[in-house]
């Protein structure tokens, strides 16, 4: 049992480490990359439909991301954000919660309402 413990601890420490180097959302990426071999498994006439719609998904991702940045230049998100010396992490400027909240929501609103836009009319 007590080297079962011992197995158990290291295996998790291990994927831990192995985990931290992955880039963000990579399991959203493998579930993807599942679902789309599943569909040129069983309905191989739908796969170029899948990757046009998902092409143009991605595109109106982008353009909604350039639109907000050249909408409002001077008001990103990031510019309300300040590297903490102590710690090295990034944090919200004292007083600036609720200007750092609302650019984020409108960039969000804008990246999703291209997004919506271009998939309904295509």
């Amino acid at each position: 049992m007590r080297m079962l413990k011992r197995f158990c601890y290291h295996l998790k420490m291990y994927w831990l480490s192995f985990a931290e180097r992955l880039p963000r959302l990579s399991g959203w990426m493998l579930v993807a990359i599942a679902l789309t071999v599943a569909v040129g498994f069983f309905k191989p006439e739908l796969l170029g439909v899948s990757l046009y719609k998902l092409s143009l998904a991605v595109s109106a991702g982008v353009v909604g991301y350039f639109l907000d940045v050249g909408l409002s230049p001077y008001a990103r998100p990031s510019d309300y954000l300040f590297e903490d010396s102590r710690s090295g992490r990034k944090s919200v400027m004292p007083g600036m919660a609720m200007v750092f909240s609302t650019a984020m929501l409108r960039r969000g609103l804008i990246v999703m309402a291209v997004i919506i836009g271009v998939c309904l009319g295509a």
